[in-house]
């Protein structure tokens, strides 16, 4: 290139672009995302909505269910 120093500019010098060979890695998984949006967010609401709280041994599990219990009952009633 015959460039004089005062005139040049290397942004005015455009480049070809090389294409990605990376273009569509992970296009697979989003569109599975995408197909089976709507039945994974009903299924997700649906066991979120029939969880039971269970932590602990069987018997913290049992002194919480007794409290949340009478929480419940006692809101409700």
């Amino acid at each position: 290139m015959d460039h004089d120093r005062d005139d040049f500019n290397s942004s005015d010098i455009e480049f070809e672009e090389r294409p990605n060979p990376f273009f569509a890695a992970g296009m697979s998984s989003i569109e599975a995302i995408m197909d089976y949006a709507l039945e994974d967010r009903i299924q997700s609401k649906k066991l979120s909505k029939t969880l039971t709280h269970a932590e602990g041994s069987p018997k913290t599990q049992y002194i919480t269910a007794l409290w949340i219990n009478r929480f419940i009952w006692a809101v409700h009633s």
